[in-house]
């Protein structure tokens, strides 16, 4: 078909007719080296999905290593939120009463906004640890057990946990993008 629109503007413009015929066999060149390299990204593609892939010793070994220093840091995290939540409910209680020292009333709303701000931070620190967890435990009941329904809830787990790490980045840029353009406008109202 291209070929066909080649020639017609080959007829239109009337060129030298070896012109031509280099312009059709260039075009038709690169079509067809288009197509075999399509042909074989997706032949490529389909050899991994349909065969399976294999882990070999040196992924296994890496595998088992990453799920324990998963587990290590899962434990961490786990423990830190605790801390984090205590550290939330604690400084509530210590901003309300300091502010109430000074004699400041709205600073009970202030410490409510803080221990809401630290829970949900810890809340959302206990779920990727909780993932993390997930992910290292499985990995190694499939690692030992050569069960690939275990391997894939595995990394169903790492999925969730970049996941929730892609959203909260996400959400966190959107906040600094509006709080710089806050600022500017800010700034310039006030010149």
């Amino acid at each position: 078909m291209l070929s066909l629109h080649i020639f017609y503007i080959c007829f239109r413009l009337k060129p030298p007719v070896a012109e031509c015929f280099f312009i059709m066999y260039y075009f038709k060149a690169l079509s067809s080296f288009f197509n075999l390299t399509k042909t074989a990204i997706m032949d490529t593609n389909q050899d991994l999905i349909n065969t399976g892939l294999q882990i070999d010793p040196a992924g296994h070994s890496y595998l088992a290593e990453t799920a324990k220093w998963g587990n290590f840091l899962s434990i961490v995290g786990f423990v830190l939120s605790g801390i984090l939540a205590l550290v939330a409910l604690f400084a509530g209680t210590l901003l309300g009463s300091a502010g109430r020292g000074f004699g400041n009333s709205s600073s009970m709303i202030g410490a409510g906004f803080v221990t809401v701000i630290y829970l949900v931070i810890a809340a959302l620190y206990f779920f990727m640890s909780l993932f993390l967890n997930r992910f290292s435990s499985k990995m190694k009941t499939a690692l030992y057990s050569n069960d690939q329904e275990t391997l894939n809830n595995s990394f169903l787990n790492l999925k969730n946990l970049y996941k929730m790490m892609g959203i909260i980045t996400i959400v966190y840029l959107s906040i600094l993008i509006l709080a710089f353009i806050f600022g500017i406008g800010s700034a310039l109202l006030l010149k």
